[in-house]
């Protein structure tokens, strides 16, 4: 009987164990563990994509190993006591059930599994696939009226997204280093990316004094000349009678027109800019730029003046660091 009892609280310590290194493991981590093609590794992703199973399989596991050790204790501790000490045997198989369970079979096992739980989950994972073929009838019905008794948007009781948090995706990125998928480089670029939350517009922007611009009164020979000097072929036009950016104009728009170069102005060019404040999250703002097909945008204060200039190299740049231009 000792030995059956020993069976059923090891079987109780792998499902909770097991249970908690599974959903532990990022669903992308998985993926890429199948892709590689390390053993066991389907059975790993079938589990995590489908989180149904996996609890549908360990709660009636775990219940029918807990309730079958208890059960059996407290026959053998009333037959070591008596029968004439029937509540004091019952008294201590249930404390003495429920220290061995909450240490022994809870904790002990979900902090072996969370640890290590990549390389521990694929290698006991079949237990577990043989678990579930054993239980399904039972976890079926389970789930059935679990589902039924709480309906919801998603037929899945516990979905479970691809990614879960930003740190999450860090911890891969890392994960991916150690492991040889990504170089350093590739890392960091990772991490600066979700960096970019943290920094507001002002902070990468070029601030006015160093804007390449073109006044509005000014001639296409004048503009003509600044591009070849500069190499921008986009410069927000600057309006000295408003002492204010008014708006951009494209040394290709220019060029395409048909017109002497003596007919055209500046102003006749002019296209709207895109404005953005400067305490705009830098991860908000290429999504606007692409929105809105435009690679700069102008940075405006809170007294609707413009400060700054931001484009899509700039936001690249915190990204990548530098980009030379070899021109």
């Amino acid at each position: 009987m000792i030995f059956t009892i020993i069976l059923f609280l090891i079987a109780a310590a792998f499902f909770a164990g097991i249970e908690t290194g599974i959903i532990s493991i990022p669903l992308n981590r998985v993926r890429h563990l199948k892709n590689e093609g390390l053993k066991n590794a389907d059975l790993l992703d079938m589990f995590r994509s489908n989180t149904d199973k996996l609890l549908g399989t360990t709660l009636i596991g775990t219940n029918i190993s807990v309730v079958a050790s208890t059960v059996l204790a407290s026959n053998l501790i009333l037959k070591l006591f008596g029968e004439h000490n029937k509540a004091l045997s019952e008294s201590i198989s249930s404390a003495l059930m429920t220290v061995v369970i909450l240490i022994l079979c809870e904790y002990i096992p979900k902090v072996w599994f969370s640890s290590k739980p990549s390389e521990r989950c694929l290698r006991l994972i079949k237990p577990l696939y043989f678990s579930a073929i054993v239980i399904y009838p039972f976890s079926k019905m389970i789930l059935w009226v679990t589902s039924w008794i709480v309906k919801g948007p998603d037929k899945h009781l516990a979905p479970s997204a691809l990614f879960k948090s930003k740190e999450e995706l860090k911890k891969l990125a890392s994960e991916g280093e150690l492991t040889g998928s990504l170089s350093a480089e590739e890392t960091e670029m990772i991490h600066k990316v979700f960096e970019l939350s943290l920094k507001k517009a002002k902070d990468i922007m070029i601030p006015c004094e160093d804007i390449v611009s073109i006044a509005k009164d000014a001639s296409i020979h004048d503009f003509y000349e600044k591009a070849k000097e500069s190499g921008c072929t986009r410069m927000p036009v600057y309006d000295k009678k408003t002492d204010d950016y008014i708006g951009v104009i494209n040394v290709f728009y220019v060029l395409a027109d048909k017109k002497p170069v003596q007919e055209k102005t500046i102003s006749e060019f002019i296209r709207r800019p895109l404005y953005i404040p400067e305490y705009m999250a830098v991860d908000e703002i290429f999504p606007r730029l692409r929105l809105y097909k435009q690679p700069m945008c102008l940075v405006k204060d809170y007294n609707d003046k413009v400060v700054g200039l931001i484009t899509t190299e700039n936001i690249l740049e915190e990204i990548v660091g530098e980009i030379e231009d070899d021109a």
